[in-house]
Parts: structure tokens; C-alpha cells; sequence
């Protein structure tokens, strides 16, 4: 055994100062250091075990400046291999070549393909949300749910109709509406408000040639109230730990409706068509119950509807009993030309 100052080295314990010595730097006077890097606070003070264990240190920087660890450059997108003006079905076949088996996405590589699509690429960017969140674990991040929205919106083409008419726009927002609401593209934990009004719901009110009260549009205003009164009432209280972390992970816009996305919704329940009025009425109940407030337009035009159904439902009882009163007229003056 050779003691060197405060330290014992011993056949055994020889690897294990060379490991301290490989921790260490040489500093003036012979002396070994402990580096900034390791918060031992060994300190070795007898010169011959620098000279013993210099040899162990070839490589090893004798200035602290040399200590700085060089950050690995990131590695260059791989859209950047395929040439100037792609098109968006060549990018994203790049994308799954690249990142398949679950690698993650470049949130920068999504909005560039975003960017690059043309008319009728809605479904690819409605195909490339479900995949990316089913097999790549991709959280859409606010911006990047507008910037979908407006693109699957601007480039929709309907299979039937390839012109450009003013269905064309209702149907795009049914399009937009449904994918929104379908929680496996991820843009219901992402989308805000104000996109949800100016893409789906405004559209669906102006539509001229396909009327905003119908059926399909109608159930989609609710639904989409709906989904929006979920999402604004903090569900994850309620939910499991392990169903809680997993919501709260890709939730990146917690905000509810706005009283105009809501009178938004009523309108196109009622639009020429009060009949809806019960449907209005229980989404409303639904609505107050979440402490949220309702625009005295869209009271008042509830209370439109309702008195106009009350008035069309006397109107069509009064028919009724005129028809009866005038079959029994027609009865008795039957009766009586058969007594005559």
C-alpha cells in the first residue's frame, strides 16, 4: 500500500483513483483539481500523483475554456432533400418513410406541408391528422389547428360537384365541422373559438343553395356547442389519473363557447325553421347550467320561434276543428236530403 498525502492507493483502489483522476484536470503547481463539473470536493495536493496519472489525462484540456461541451447541430429536415415547389402528397410520403415507427414529427415539417397544399388535398390533411396523433404521439398546437382549418376549408372539392358554387362553401364547412368535432384528429384539444365561428358556423348560416336548417348542419351546430361546453368545463376533474393525464396532455385550448358562438348555433337551429325550437331550448338549459351568459338576441329569437310555433300549432287546431265542424254539417244535410 503507498500513501500519496490524503490519499491510500492500493493494488484494489488503483482503478478507482484512476477513474478520480479521469474527472480531474492538471492545474499549475502539480497539483489535481476537481473538475467544475463534479461537486466531489476531492482535491489531491501531492505532485508526484500528477506525475503518476498525467499519462491517464492525454486528451484531457488543461484550460477550463476547453470545457465547454459543443450542443450537436440539429440534423436538416428531410423535406429539404426533395425539389423546390413539391407538392403535399410528395412531402407527406417523404414524412412516413422517415419518421415511421412512431418517431416524432417537426412541428415545422407539418405547417411547411400545410402550406404546400392545393384544391382538393382536405382529405390528405384530414388523413394526416389522425395518422400523425395515432402513430406519432403529435400534439397540434393552436396555430397549427387555424392554419388546418383554413387550408382543409380554402382547398375542399366536392367529388360530385368540381365547380365552384355556393354549396361548395356549406359543404366545406360541414367538412371542416365534422373533423372537429371528431376528437381522433385533434383539433377539438387545439382549435380556438373564433375559428370554429368563422369557418364552420358563419359559413353554414350564409349558405344559399343548401339551406343552414338542415338536418345535417343543425345536428352539427349542436354538436359542436357541445364539444366546446366539454372542453370549457375542465372535464379532466372528473376523469381516472391515467384518462386525466392523457387529456391534459394534448389539451392546448381549454376555452369554451362564446355567448356569439352559441347565438351563432340558434340561429342555425332556427333558421326558417322553429320547429327546432325544443332542440334550442335544451341546448340553451345545457348552456345556462355552465354559468355562461345568453345574448338578449339570441333570447329574443327563441322567443321568436316559440310563438311562432304556438301560433302555427293554433292555427293547424283551428283548421282541424273547421274540418270537423264542416264534415258534420256535411253529414246532416246528408241525413236530412235521405229523410226528404
Amino acid at each position: 500500500m503507498t500513501s500519496y498525502g490524503c490519499i491510500r492507493v492500493t493494488k484494489s483502489s488503483s482503478s478507482a483513483l484512476l477513474l478520480l483522476a479521469r474527472r480531474c484536470q492538471v492545474v499549475g503547481g502539480g497539483e489535481i483539481a476537481v473538475n467544475n463539473n463534479y461537486n466531489s470536493g476531492v482535491r489531491v495536493w501531492n505532485s508526484s500523483v500528477a506525475t503518476s496519472y498525467s499519462s491517464s489525462l492525454a486528451g484531457f484540456s488543461t484550460s477550463t475554456s476547453d470545457n465547454v461541451v459543443v450542443k450537436k447541430e440539429r440534423p436538416p429536415s428531410v423535406l429539404t432533400s426533395l425539389e423546390d415547389g413539391f407538392k403535399a402528397r410528395e412531402a407527406w410520403s417523404a414524412i412516413t418513410k422517415k419518421y415511421a415507427g412512431g418517431f416524432p414529427v417537426r412541428h415545422s415539417d407539418f405547417q411547411q406541408i400545410c402550406s404546400q397544399t392545393e384544391v382538393g388535398d382536405s382529405k390528405l390533411i384530414l388523413h394526416m391528422l389522425s395518422h400523425l396523433k395515432r402513430c406519432n404521439r403529435f400534439i397540434i398546437q393552436p396555430a397549427e389547428a387555424d392554419q388546418v382549418m383554413s387550408a382543409m376549408s380554402q382547398n375542399y372539392r366536392n367529388d360530385e360537384d368540381n365547380d365552384d358554387s355556393s354549396s361548395s362553401v356549406v359543404d366545406a364547412a360541414l367538412f371542416v365541422g365534422r373533423a372537429f368535432v371528431d376528437k381522433d384528429t385533434g383539433l377539438y384539444f387545439a382549435a380556438s373559438v373564433d375559428t370554429v365561428e368563422d369557418i364552420i358556423l358563419k359559413p353554414l348560416l350564409s349558405g344559399e343553395e343548401a339551406p343552414p336548417h338542415s338536418e345535417e348542419a343543425a345536428g352539427l351546430a349542436v354538436d359542436i356547442i357541445y364539444s366546446l361546453l366539454y372542453r370549457g368545463s375542465r372535464p379532466y376533474q372528473y376523469l381516472k389519473k391515467r384518462a386525466a393525464r392523457k387529456y391534459l396532455k394534448q389539451l392546448e385550448c381549454p376555452v369554451g363557447p362564446y355567448p356569439s358562438t352559441f347565438h351563432l348555433a340558434i340561429q342555425i337551429l332556427l333558421h326558417d325553421n322553429p320547429s327546432n325550437i325544443t332542440a334550442a331550448q335544451k341546448l340553451a338549459k345545457r348552456y345556462v347550467a355552465t354559468n355562461r351568459t345568453v345574448l338578449e338576441q339570441t333570447t329574443q329569437l327563441m322567443v321568436t320561434a316559440q310563438e311562432e310555433v304556438d301560433n302555427a300549432a293554433a292555427a293547424a287546431a283551428k283548421e282541424i276543428e273547421d274540418s270537423a265542424e264542416t264534415t258534420e254539417d256535411e253529414a246532416a244535410s246528408e241525413e236530412t236530403e235521405e229523410k226528404s
